[in-house]
């Protein structure tokens, strides 16, 4: 449903090479004449002595660095803290334990503690504990630890977690160690029960011979969030889980073939719950959906007339199909609510579409106000019955024009490397077709920074098109939409890749045969863009080297700019 999302991609462009300067250089050497043999001595550089002076920079011998003293020795405390379960039933024990150890290299004289629970009632054993920093305190020698234990019981089963947290003082003077440890609380335990089934008859009900056997069913959730183990189902379809926490779970279902099941949430509590469980034919397999607009162009308030239209292939009725529009959630588009639209919008009773046959029905909807800054309007929506699978519809647009982006930027790059830094792309020209229209509206060539500029921009949505060696990475040959929008600020990162050669479909053709000389066609990345500040000094030597091998060597071709 992600017509209108600009696809992030990976842009590629490998560096160019230097052959033709290369080659340049070398037609240059072969015209140069043959070196002499001469060569040159240099002079002796004048001496002010005949004897060498010893250097006044010899090194002195160093004094050795004093040697540090000994650390002395000192008490290292740390407190870890813990329940000895995650979960804990209301109105059973609760258990757990803090630790005090020294792993200094002194005895720890006096070490105080302070504990205490949230939401947990707390009695602690094997040290003095509340005392607080000035209280009594215990010895702790190297190495060793004290251990506290708690027990108590949970106080209020409606907060969902207990707490137990730990002050320790190895020094009055100084803050306390702190610990903390927390657990789950289960309210409690329930079961549910039940049987899966397929109405092979059609009657909307379960009858007897219709339960589906062999179905692993586990169910996720509940209070703590947990995996139970799954169930199996019998040669009735029946099903049972016992002895769950209360809250709220899903259930996934393994073996149902071509089958898919009920998506609804099941709810654990102390009332006993049965459940029908209805599995129906995947409703992909036999419904087609389709949505169309009854204009290309819209104001901020138009209604919208919206024709749907539903196919069933299927041998049985598909009744109950509803509809979910707009699931981006896009402030411009038609979202499928409203009176216009009758009992499609889920939640609603649905159409019933015929076996072989198709179903059209007409909606209304006003276009957004917001539609204007972004251009156009439009809908995609998801067609099924409520709780089982779906079906997508086409992106139907319109245009709402009158908005313009003063500058609209894309910014192309290559992440040759595959290392998350990718390179500008430059030198390629960039050009959009209306998503509308299918008219080419603009298109510039980007600069030593990637980036394609283009000013006082309609505000609408556009395809991107690329010309040269190059693509949208990930595009698949589906092309790839970019939403301009008013309120568009900075660059849009536009990841790029090499592909097919594109021709430039904005070129203007000749309408007379003129003999016209070949031009070479430019690079798709020119060597900047990748070769950095090494390649500029190797550039600059080539061409220092032509330029000395002779005047007369010419310019063997020209790069041509495309716009």
């Amino acid at each position: 449903m992600v017509h209108g999302l600009l696809r992030r991609m990976a842009v590629g462009s490998g560096a160019l090479t230097l052959v033709f300067s290369t080659a340049l250089a070398g037609a240059a050497a072969a015209d140069e004449s043959p070196p002499t043999s001469s060569v040159v001595t240099p002079a002796p550089s004048a001496s002010t002595s005949a004897t060498p002076a010893p250097s006044s920079t010899a090194a002195t011998p160093s004094k050795p660095a004093a040697k540090a003293q000994d650390e002395q020795p000192a008490p290292k405390i740390d407190v870890t803290a813990k329940f000895d379960k995650n979960a804990f039933d209301f109105g059973k024990d609760v258990t757990g334990s803090f630790t005090v150890t020294n792993n200094g290299t002194a005895v720890a004289k006096g070490v105080t503690m302070f504990a205490s629970g949230n939401n947990v009632k707390l009695t602690f054993s094997g040290a003095p504990v509340n005392s607080g920093p000035l209280g009594t305190g215990v010895d702790i020698d190297p190495g060793q630890s004290v251990v506290v234990t708690a027990a108590g019981t949970i106080q209020d089963s409606k907060i969902q977690t207990i707490w137990m947290s730990v002050q320790v003082w190895a020094d009055p003077t100084k803050p306390a160690l702190t610990a903390n440890a927390y657990a789950y609380v289960i309210s409690g335990r329930g079961g549910v029960d039940g049987a899966l089934y397929f109405d092979a008859n059609g009657n909307g009900q379960y009858d007897q011979g219709e339960g589906l056997a062999g179905v692993k069913i586990k169910i996720s959730g509940g209070a703590p969030y947990q995996d139970v183990p799954p169930q199996t189902t019998d040669r009735d379809g029946h099903f049972a889980f016992t002895d769950v926490p209360f809250g709220s779970y899903y259930a996934q279902y393994d073996g149902l073939g071509d089958l898919v099941a009920g998506t609804a949430d099941w709810t654990v509590s102390d009332q006993a719950k049965t459940l029908l469980v209805e599995a129906r034919h995947k409703i992909a397999d036999s419904l087609k959906a389709s949505v169309g607009l009854d204009a290309t162009t819209y104001a901020p308030g138009d209604t919208a007339k919206i024709t749907v239209t539903l196919t069933n292939s299927g041998d049985h009725a598909l009744s109950g199909i509803t509809e979910v529009c707009n699931g981006v959630g896009n402030p411009n588009e038609l979202n499928g609510y409203g009176d216009g639209w009758g009992t499609l919008p889920q939640g609603k009773a649905g159409v019933t579409v015929p076996a072989h046959s198709t179903l059209t029905v007409d909606a209304t909807e006003k276009v957004p106000a917001e539609a204007h800054d972004w251009g156009f309007t439009g809908l995609e929506c998801a067609f099924g019955q409520s709780d089982f699978d779906s079906v997508f519809t086409n992106f139907a647009i319109a245009s709402v024009p009158g908005a313009v982006v003063p500058t609209a930027v894309l910014s192309l790059g290559y992440d040759k490397n595959n290392d998350g830094h990718p390179l500008p792309v430059t030198g390629v020209k960039v050009y959009l077709t209306d998503d509308v229209t299918k008219k080419i509206v603009a298109s510039a060539v980007t600069d030593s920074a990637g980036n394609a500029t283009f000013a006082s921009l309609p505000a609408g949505l556009y395809e991107i098109g690329l010309v040269g060696p190059w693509q949208v990475a990930g595009d698949k040959g589906q092309g790839t939409t970019w939403p301009t929008i008013r309120a568009l600020h900075g660059p849009t990162a536009v990841a790029v890749e090499p592909g097919p050669d594109q021709p430039d479909p904005t070129a203007t053709t000749p309408t007379t045969e003129v003999p016209v000389s070949p031009v070479a066609e430019a690079s798709p990345t020119p060597e900047l863009a990748y070769t950095g500040v090494a390649d500029v000094a190797t550039l600059t030597v080539v061409a220092l080297g032509a330029l000395l091998a002779g005047i007369g060597l010419m310019v063997l071709s020209r790069r041509r700019r495309t716009y």
